[in-house]
């Protein structure tokens, strides 16, 4: 005999796997509308296109995380409405929604930098860009051999970085949850003691 939540277990696991799909193939969109090989300024210092291509793509992913978690956590389609004054799991607590936001954009930007420091373009244009001796050498077509090789020791640079931030990004997050899970054992454990008193 099925399970009597069956059918809604079952279409939760479907939304859910819809929804991952969806973020996945957009951030896959996005990494080939803005991995159309980055196109340095080749202007020296720091240019405001290389921020915005490190923080942008986050922010449009996490927001459309929120909408579509927001979208995916209401009753039908057709009473889906945007939130304005309350946030979803947060129990309308606008700093932990605030927090939730942050923490999501803190994940996908991990992820987003990582991916871009392992194709290296954008670190090598930020490298040469701070440099006075090599500003403008991402814009030439013929380098030199020397050339050649300060580029591939940017390109592994920048793949070290990448390594670095994905690791750095895991370790931390199964540093906090282990730590949920201690908590919420803890948590359990004085419950138990708390009933065993009670009787």
């Amino acid at each position: 005999m099925a399970h009597p939540d069956f059918p809604q277990r079952l279409l939760n696991l479907i939304a859910n796997t819809v929804t991952t799909f969806l973020l996945i193939m957009l951030f896959y969109i996005l990494q080939y509308i803005f991995d159309m090989d980055f196109v340095c300024s080749c202007r020296q210092g720091v240019n405001l296109n290389g921020a915005l291509y490190l923080a942008a793509p986050p922010l449009i992913l996490t927001l459309v995380a929120n909408i579509m978690k927001r979208f995916h956590q209401s009753s039908s389609f057709f009473s889906w409405r945007f939130p304005v004054s309350r946030c979803t799991n947060c129990n309308n607590n606008f700093c932990s929604c605030i927090m939730n936001f942050f923490f999501t954009y803190v994940s996908v930007s991990a992820i987003w930098v990582s991916t871009v420091l392992f194709d290296g373009d954008w670190y090598f244009c930020l490298k040469t860009n701070l440099d006075s001796s090599h500003t403008g050498l991402p814009c030439r077509k013929n380098l030199t051999y020397n050339e050649d090789r300060i580029k591939d020791a940017y390109r592994t640079d920048s793949l070290d970085w990448g390594f670095a931030v994905i690791c750095g990004f895991l370790m931390l997050w199964a540093i906090v949850e282990s730590c949920q899970t201690v908590k919420n054992t803890d948590a359990s454990i004085n419950h138990v003691v708390y009933e065993e008193l009670q009787a």
